[in-house]
């Protein structure tokens, strides 16, 4: 809500009053002029009322006072001690008043001194004063005892100038409050809000008061309050974190369950996963958040953490989800044949959920293993989410090795990505399979039977001794 700012009105009369102080020549001191800044005042702006007074005699006139005061006389502002005023001369005198409370205010000004004799002239002083160009509005959330709970501060322009420097602050008996909000300007007809937290580590009710201090057009500092009256409720919290893939990275959820609000959320998963701050949980409400994963080349398990505050207090909530990359391209089907210079074929498979660019494998040249010709790296190329593309490798090996290293780089989204598979290799040259994928070829194992050449002798044996028999018979 706003209010709109009254028009104001200084009326000054230029009558004298009182016993004027007049000299030989009947001329003598008067009060001639009263100026009022600002002209416009608000309710508890500081405003300057400055009389004139001036010798028209031919004597001087000692200047004892001049005193501001309302027409019963129960406020009076005071300037003493200001010295002579020669004939032709005038001196102004300022005197500093403020107005608790709008409408009409009637001042006199009085002058008092001395020359050859003692009297005071008057001068007649009525202000309009409206109400504050600032209006203050609150709005306060569900709040439980030993939580913070926003307190947000509405603050709206009713006049025609902008304000300055506006600086909002709560304060309260049996109330904390963090550290208050301010705004630049607020222009003329318009609204900013700030938002402070309070907190009471009792149930119950608590006055809370918003203070909101300002710089006007006439460049003077005033102060707005508003009170509010807040119901604490005992606490019930709870909160949990859920997780799961998204097609950018991981969507976590904060569920704050409870009746206690929770502030300066951060959700993270080590390393890989770029953490996410959330300012604000309110009380029965959820806050989704997306993490961008990097450098996760395979299907696994990320455990996140979501650590809070809850009052002065730092808690934490856990979840677990399980990531498949966009794209992972993995060694399937792998078979190794040859002793020695061996021959290396499967398929790069891509068991992601989207395209592998550039897919490049090639053997690496460590102890025991060295690339071959000719075709020691093979390109694949894209391969397509769900998909497959078969290559051949070749490699020179010693009889002591087990494993072939095989890198295998690719792009996905405009990241590189690059890892080393292990394809198994068998003492006699045998047959060998990927040892970080699926569908792994095996070493066929000796089944403990009799040699095969043994095998073939004894059936060689038993043809011949049946043709010989064949040929006595006849």
């Amino acid at each position: 809500m706003t209010r709109t700012k009254l028009t104001f009105v200084v009326v000054l009369f230029a009558v004298a009053l009182g016993t004027p102080v007049v000299g030989a020549d009947g001329e003598g001191i008067h009060i001639s002029e009263v100026n009022v800044t600002p002209e416009t005042p608000e309710v508890d702006e500081s405003v300057t009322v400055t009389a004139t007074v001036k010798n028209d005699g031919n004597e001087r006139f000692d200047l004892s006072q001049v005193r501001l005061i309302r027409w019963d006389e129960s406020e009076t502002v005071t300037a003493t001690n200001l010295g002579t005023v020669s004939p032709d001369e005038e001196i102004e005198v300022p005197l500093t008043v403020s107005f608790s409370s709008e409408g009409t205010k009637e001042f006199v000004v009085r002058a008092s001194g001395r020359s050859s004799s003692i009297g005071s002239v008057e001068y007649p002083v009525t202000v309009e004063v409206g109400g504050s160009q600032a209006n203050v509005d609150t709005d306060v959330g569900e709040a439980a005892a030993g939580a913070w709970v926003p307190l947000d501060v509405e603050v709206s322009n009713g006049g025609n100038d902008e304000i300055r420097n506006v600086r909002v602050e709560a304060s309260g008996y049996g109330v904390e409050t963090q550290e208050g909000g301010f705004v630049s300007n607020v222009s003329a007809g318009g609204t900013k809000t700030v938002r402070l937290y309070v907190m009471s580590d009792t149930a119950g009710e608590e006055t809370v008061t918003t203070s909101v201090r300002y710089t006007n057009s006439d460049g003077n500092s005033l102060t707005v309050e508003r009170d509010e009256t807040v119901e604490f409720e005992e606490s019930d919290h709870e909160l949990r974190l859920q997780a799961e893939t998204s097609e950018n990275g991981i969507e976590a959820t904060v569920v704050n369950v409870g009746n206690a609000a929770v502030q300066d959320v951060l959700v993270e998963g080590g390393a890989e996963v770029v953490p996410v701050e959330i300012e604000y949980v309110d009380p029965k409400s959820s806050e989704t958040v997306e993490l961008n994963v990097t450098g996760v080349q395979e299907e696994r398990d990320i455990d996140l953490s979501a650590s809070y505050d809850l009052g002065d207090e730092r808690r934490n909530a856990d979840a677990t989800v399980g990531y498949a990359p966009e794209s992972d391209v993995r060694l399937t089907g792998v078979s190794v044949n040859g002793a020695g210079t061996v021959t290396i074929t499967g398929s790069a498979s891509n068991v992601g959920v989207e395209d592998a660019d550039s897919v490049l494998l090639a053997v690496e040249d460590t102890e025991g293993v060295e690339p071959a010709p000719p075709q020691s790296d093979y390109f694949v190329g894209t391969v397509p989410a769900s998909d497959f593309g078969t290559f051949e490798l070749n490699a020179q090996v010693t009889d002591n090795v087990s494993e072939i290293p095989v890198e295998v780089r690719y792009v996905s989204d405009g990241e590189r990505f690059e890892r080393t598979e292990y394809v198994s290799y068998g003492d006699d040259g045998g047959f060998g399979g990927a040892a970080a994928g699926p569908n792994e070829a095996e070493i066929p194992e000796d089944d403990g039977g009799l040699p095969t050449w043994v095998i073939a002798a004894l059936i060689v044996g038993v043809v011949a001794v049946m043709a010989y028999g064949w040929r006595k018979r006849e």
